[in-house]
């Protein structure tokens, strides 16, 4: 390709007017998007926070609800241990403390039985039978309100003996058989409670074998080798984690962190097929449930995925005593439901956004035309300028400096091109030597827009001034001498362009008249038709 061949234009062109409304729309439309997006991230995190700490006010509420199950159970075996039952070495003589753990079981209906068991292998247990379930397990009279299982040695057998007791705690029935091979020794409350040495243990959950209830044995060992245990239903915890405000689709769940066995859930248990033990974390029919139980199991807050949807788990730990199970509360809640608060706001953003786009529109167009009328003003002087049209136009302003300032500097360019063709046609026209060049000076300073200037002519090998002006006003020509040091370059190059500052003035230029600033001097070679220089 040539160098002279001009560049090819661009395949496609737009209205700047439309560019100009299509760039400010986009801009309106990501500035808009990006704080939406913004909004909703901030909204997330924050619900995601009040939903953690509303959750551990819910743990918080779980340690005293577990201390107040609890506590008022070790107060009841502390005061077994002050009782007759810790010397009484025969059943006749633990049916007379009857009266004590019958008003027990009455002050606290949580407990499925109270015990206790001696180091010589000796048992004695209270339960009550306040259902008609509980009393055809134990095929018990129909008057039948409690029931003592005790196992005591006589004549050199272990015998078991069950006593039938009505309300009032009189006898009704009495059973002796010989007792199956139960020793309380070999239990794990029992062994557990004399080894933390007086403290209280909590067993591992189970599943009562009676009532099918969740529960567990809390035990302390009262005097050297007799400890007093009570089973204790934990259907009272699961009923208060049901009526924790929640979001409709959450889950709340207590499990046991060593074995995953459920203890008490906000959704009603399923039935498990092992008997007594408590239902696995992960057979309940929840999905929630069975992706915590394939775990891992960290404590804190984290995401997890349940049949493909997301969804969140908050996990913490209750307070363990070191005879005692690990447990965990945790709620799991799908995140749509968590954050549609979030989302919402999210769309009520992306809703202005849109409008805020629709607003924009119509008014980027609108100055987007202001701007372009400009344009397209210029493009149109600078066609008739091609064409050779110097008339006169009004002066086109703009609030837009760099069009403002492109029509001044076109107004001028068109005013230069002017003068110089109209010189041109005066010059041709003029046969005064004098008058034409008074003219060539003029029109050269009013072409290039000077304060003033000078014309030079080369007169034995020197040149000498024979018109000059200064800001509109004649100057004569004695006053401005041809300046070597300053304009000798000429003679070597064809133009001058020399910056002049207040030291250069008062130097060359001091007859012209005071210092107007600084400027720029220019001095044009005149050439005749055999290239020589005759003037300037």
């Amino acid at each position: 390709m040539s160098a002279s061949t001009p560049p090819a234009p661009p395949r496609w062109r737009v209205r700047f007017q439309l560019y100009l409304t299509a760039v400010l729309a986009l801009l309106a439309l990501v500035a808009g998007s990006a704080v939406s997006w913004l909004n909703y991230r901030s909204a997330s995190s924050q619900l995601i926070d009040s939903h953690v700490t509303q959750f551990d006010y819910a743990v918080s509420a779980a340690e005293s609800r577990t201390e107040h199950l609890l506590a008022p159970v070790d107060a009841t075996l502390q005061m077994l241990g002050g009782s007759a039952l810790v010397t009484a070495g025969s059943l006749a003589a633990r049916l007379e403390a009857l009266p004590l753990l019958i008003r027990a079981l009455r002050q606290d209906q949580r407990l499925s039985a109270l015990y206790l068991g001696y180091p010589d292998g000796e048992f004695f247990l209270l339960r009550p039978l306040d259902s008609p379930d509980s009393r055809r397990l134990f095929m018990a009279p129909p008057d039948s309100r409690y029931l003592v299982q005790g196992i005591d040695q006589q004549d050199g057998q272990r015998w078991m003996q069950f006593v039938y007791l009505d309300e009032a705690g009189r006898v009704l029935y009495r059973q002796r058989l010989l007792s199956p091979p139960f020793d309380p020794r070999t239990r794990g409350w029992y062994q557990s409670a004399v080894r933390a040495a007086g403290q209280r243990i909590l067993t591992e959950p189970y599943r009562f074998y009676t009532t099918g209830e969740a529960g567990a044995s809390v035990a302390r060992e009262i005097a050297p080798g007799v400890v007093a245990g009570a089973d204790l239903s934990l259907q009272d915890l699961s009923r208060w984690l049901v009526r924790q405000p929640r979001i409709s689709r959450s889950e709340i769940v207590l499990y046991d962190a060593t074995s995953l066995r459920l203890l008490a859930s906000s959704l009603p248990p399923q039935p498990d097929r092992h008997g007594l033990a408590l239902p696995e974390l992960g057979n309940q029919g929840s999905a929630a449930m069975a992706a915590l139980a394939r775990g891992p199991h960290p404590l804190g807050a984290y995401p997890v995925e349940v049949d493909g949807e997301p969804w969140r788990v908050v996990v913490r730990a209750l307070p363990q005593t070191s005879y005692g199970p690990p447990l965990r509360l945790a709620v799991l809640v799908p995140e749509d439901e968590l954050l549609a608060a979030a989302r919402a706001e999210g769309a009520r953003a992306l809703l202005l956004t849109g409008i805020l786009v629709l607003v924009v529109v119509p008014l980027a167009w609108w100055i987007a035309g202001r701007v372009s009328a400009s344009l397209v003003e210029l493009a149109g002087r600078a066609r008739a300028i091609h064409a050779l049209d110097f008339s006169p136009r009004p002066p086109l302003h703009s609030a837009i400096r760099e069009i403002d300032d492109l029509a001044r500097t076109m107004s001028g360019m068109r005013l230069t091109l002017g003068n110089f063709m109209n010189m041109g046609l005066a010059l041709a026209a003029e046969h005064r030597f004098d008058s034409l060049l008074s003219r060539i000076l003029h029109e050269t300073v009013a072409a290039a827009q000077a304060e003033g200037g000078c014309l030079y002519l080369a007169k034995e090998k020197q040149m000498q001034a024979v018109q000059a002006i200064w800001q509109s006003q004649p100057l004569a020509c004695e006053r401005v001498h041809w300046q070597t040091a300053l304009l000798g370059g000429l003679y070597h190059t064809d133009r001058l362009s020399l910056p002049l500052d207040e030291e250069q003035w008062s130097r060359y230029l001091a007859d012209w008249g005071p210092f107007p600033g600084p400027r720029q001097l220019l001095v044009e070679p005149l050439h005749n038709h055999r290239q020589e220089l005759i003037g300037c």
